[in-house]
Order: structure tokens, then sequence, then C-alpha cells
């Protein structure tokens, strides 16, 4: 009944073209047509049909089972470019290149080693779409492959008994993504701080409207929500900078490194020499704790009853929240006020000694280093100079902010904005290096490349949010090469994907489950969650 429907639908005579070619008279030709053809009436009106979009919107998985036949199969079907599309030649070329011939990589990985009895990748474009088919017949005593990313794991990858076949980081295609490019910079810059002044101009008039108290709030809620986002946004270009990444020139990343700073209040440069120790020991848990000082199971084992439950509450998901406020509100300022503490005393005790020990001449030299017992801010002396400008330059802002907005309405919406922001920044964090199997290695057996591929994840996110994120979410190839500015970062993680099939990859669904892998297991060098 349907097959019946769908031809009657399509092949009426109003969509069909009838082609006669040879020694033919006309007249004959219409006679004859009119006699085979004329009593056949129209079809349903053919709309002219749009071309098919190459993504779908969710992937879809059928499982079909032929009675006559006992040989399984998997079919891989990609949409990709119509007839005569600028892609079309490369996409075929690519097909050619990947099963072509017994050279290839699918014929030597699957056919050749007796995996498969067939495995080939066929490009079809037509009129409408185009349609990437991988198909692969397994030997009787070979897996069959029923996800695409083992499929392609084990096509680009060789396996043995404990590990894939290690990567190295001339394998990946990193130099044509290192250009930075000023114009693209400039443009991150003002299309994240416009929209902050803006936001703030209408939040502005909102307030100075003759409605009721409830009535402001709810509209200011709205932009409360962008702002949080364009807080997160401009946190992530600090980060950028902090890597000298976004601006050609070092000293332009420390400008705009230090403006964008003082938008969340936080000192840029000691926030990033203490990233940079993150990116030089990603996965190494003897050295680098994670995101949340996470304790090795040894550790946690000897912390007393009250201790261990306050180490579980202080890990949990909720303390995003306050854990989001102290970071970018207090510790900052708090940290400001221990340093100088510490600092002073540094001084006093050293300018004693140097007096008693009468070395008069060594007292200019005694700001060479302050080490202070709370904050991760001012660790030298450039860093604490550092830290005081910010602190000026941002309760400077905080006190105008007042005055203009009104000493409730900026703090309460000012304090939301960061608590939200932060606490985003922090999950988002939290989850690219804290997952089930989480690479985690000690001192001796870690691998720096291992730690960039298998110790960061990358996230699945929707593209909107991936913008206010300034792309962070191909963090495997952010890992691999820190200097890639966030505007190559997808079209270089795109390139490499055949060699990031061992990665992870999350989606939003998956976030909750990463906070239970808080405990670092040294004897077996894994992540694993508080029994």
């Amino acid at each position: 009944m349907y097959k019946r429907q769908w031809l009657k639908r399509w092949y009426g005579p109003n969509n069909a073209t009838l082609v006669i070619s040879g020694d033919v008279n006309t007249k004959d030709v219409i006679s004859m047509a009119n006699k085979y053809f004329g009593g056949i009436a129209k079809g349903e009106f053919v709309r002219k049909q749009r071309k098919q979009p190459v993504r779908l919107s969710q992937d879809k998985y059928i499982s079909y089972t032929d009675p006559y036949t006992g040989v399984p199969m998997t079919i891989l079907a990609y949409p990709t470019v119509p007839q005569y599309h600028k892609d079309e030649p490369a996409v075929q070329i690519l097909s050619q290149l990947l099963s072509g011939g017994k050279s290839t990589p699918f014929y030597q990985k699957f056919v050749k080693k007796d995996k498969a009895i067939q495995s080939e990748i066929s490009q079809f474009s037509l009129e409408l779409a185009g349609l990437l088919l991988i198909q692969y017949v397994p030997r009787p005593s070979m897996e069959m492959f029923t996800d695409e990313s083992i499929f392609f794991k084990n096509c680009y990858y060789q396996e043995n008994k404990t590990n894939m076949l290690k990567v190295n980081r001339g394998d990946f295609l990193i130099k044509p993504f290192l250009k930075r490019n000023n114009i693209r910079a400039s443009y991150q810059i003002i299309s994240t701080l416009f929209p902050i002044i803006s936001i703030w101009l209408i939040i502005y008039q909102i307030i100075n409207q003759p409605f009721s108290l409830l009535i402001r709030v709810f509209l200011i809620i709205p932009f409360i929500i962008l702002l949080t986002l364009f807080s997160s946004r401009t946190f992530s270009l600090m980060h950028d900078c902090g890597h000298n990444s976004l601006f050609t020139k070092r000293k332009l990343n420390r400008f705009f490194g230090f403006l964008l700073g003082l938008v969340n209040g936080i000192p840029q440069k000691s926030w990033s020499i203490d990233h940079a120790f993150h990116h030089r020991n990603n996965g190494n848990w003897e050295i680098y704790k994670g995101p949340i000082d996470v304790l090795s199971l040894e550790d946690y084992e000897s912390l007393t009853k009250r201790e261990q439950i306050f180490y579980k509450v202080s890990r949990n998901w909720m303390m995003l929240f306050p854990g989001g406020f102290f970071y970018l509100v207090l510790k900052p300022r708090l940290g400001l006020v221990f340093i100088i503490f510490n600092f002073i005393k540094d001084i006093l005790e050293e300018t004693f000694i140097k007096i008693k020990n009468r070395e008069i001449s060594q007292l200019l030299a005694i700001n060479s280093r302050v080490k202070p017992p709370f904050s991760d801010y001012g660790d030298n002396f450039s860093e604490l100079c550092e830290l005081i400008i910010n602190n000026i330059v941002v309760i400077i802002g905080w006190i105008f902010m007042c005055k203009w907005l009104g000493l409730v309405f900026f703090l309460s919406f000012y304090s939301i904005v960061l608590t939200l922001s932060a606490a985003i920044l922090i999950c988002v964090f939290f989850v690219q290096h804290n997952y089930e199997n989480a690479y985690a290695k000690n001192t001796k057996n870690w691998d720096l490349i291992d730690g960039a591929i298998l110790g960061s994840s990358n996230l699945d996110i929707p593209n909107w949010l991936n913008w206010f994120l300034a792309d962070i979410s191909f963090h495997s190839i952010h890992h691999l090469s820190e200097r890639i500015p966030n505007y190559n970062l997808r079209a270089c993680h795109k390139a490499n994907i055949h060699l990031l099939q061992q990665s992870k990859f999350l989606k939003l669904s998956d976030f909750s489950n990463c906070f239970k892998y808080i405990i670092w297991d040294n004897k077996n060098e894994k992540l694993i969650p508080i029994s």
C-alpha cells in the first residue's frame, strides 16, 4: 500500500520526462505517446524540493534481521552534499583514499588482517542530498561493531592487551592552526565587552522606571542570564590571553588579559601562571590534584569521619555556587590581605635577621619572593603588584557602580552574575578533567601527550554555549597545543578527529556522573567514586 501511494505521488506525468532518441518522426512519436501515456491521470502537484541539510537533528539507529542470511553487516550512513556541490569532489576523494584499493586503511586494518570479509566506503551524491556509506562485514569469529566510535577506534588504532597504539604529537596537524589574527581577536573583545556595557545600560534604564520592585526584578532576570554568559566568555578570553594565543603580540595579550580580568575581578597574571602548571602536569595526579584538590585513596582513608563527610560535601556539585562566589568575589580580595600581611612579615623578619648578622648591603634584595599562606595569587613580587592594582581598580569600579545603580541593586545582581558564571566555568573545567576512566598516572608512568589526549574530555554542547565558552569544549587539542587561538580550535579538532578517538567525549547529560570521581586510586592509577 505504501509503495503504491509513493509511486502515485512521485511517478506521475507531471513529474516525468520522456526522452526519445533516434531516427524518428515527431508526429508519430506524439501520436504514440498520446496512445500509450495519454490516459494516465496527472498526479499531485509536485513542488520543487529543497536540498536536504547535511546534518541530522539526532543520530538514528536501525537494526534489521534478514531471515535468509546469517552474515552480519554494519552500515554507517552519513548525510553529505548533493550533486554539483563544491565539496562533492572532496568527499569522493576521501572515500577513495580510505577504501579505494588494497593499500587503503580500511582494507589494511580489516580485510588484510582477517577481521572483515568486506570493508569499504562509498559516496553517492544525488540531486537533493548526498550519502556516505561505510559497510563492514566481519568474519564469523570477529567483533560486530555497532557503535561508530568503536569502529573508528579500531580503524585508526591497533590494540594490544593493555593499551591502544600510542600517538605522538607529530602525528597531529597543528601548525596551520597556530596563526593568530589581531582583527579576529579584536572582534572577539568588542563582541564581548560592548554587549556587557549595553546590558548594564539597559539594567540602569529598567531600575529607573516607575515600576514596582517585583516588575523591575522580573524584567532584569533575562539580562542577568545574558550577563552571566558574557562573564563566562570574558573569563574564557582572559584564559586565551594567558596562553598568549588570542593576539599576535605578548604585550597585547597581557593588556587585554588584565582588562578582561577586571570584569570578573580576577588577577589574570597569577591565574594564568597557576593554569600553566595545570597544563604542564595534567594527568599526573601525584603532582597535580586537579581542579578541586582530589585526595588519594590513602589520604582519604586516613581522615576522620567528620573530615571525610566535609570532603564529600565540599566536592558536591551544589558547592559550585558558593564556591563560585568565593572564587571570583572573595578570594582575590581576602588573598590580598593575607599576602600583604605575609609580605610585611617576611620583610620585617628578613630585615631583622640581616641587621642582626650585619648584612646591611643585602637589605635591598629582601623583596625577591613572597609565599602566601592563603592564596594562589601573588607568588612573587610582580604578581603581588598586579594583584594590588587589580583590587584597587575593581573596588573603585564597584563603588562607582553602587553609586550609579544603587548599592543593593548592584551588589545583589553582580554577586549573582559572578556566582553563576564561576559555577559554569568551574563545572566545565571539572568535567573536562574529572570523569570515569580519565587519565590518572603517577609521575613515573605519566606522559605529557597522553595527559592531553586521554586526560582531557571534549564536550558535545550546543553551539551557542560553545560560543560563550570560546570553543574551549575542544579541549584535547587545546591541551595538545595551548597556543592555538580559540577561533582555530574547532577547525583543528576536526582536522585531527581521527587521532582523538581515544579521547573522552561528554554530553551535558554526562556532567552529573563526573562529580562522583573525586578520589585518586594511586595503586590502580585511576579516579574512583567514594564508596
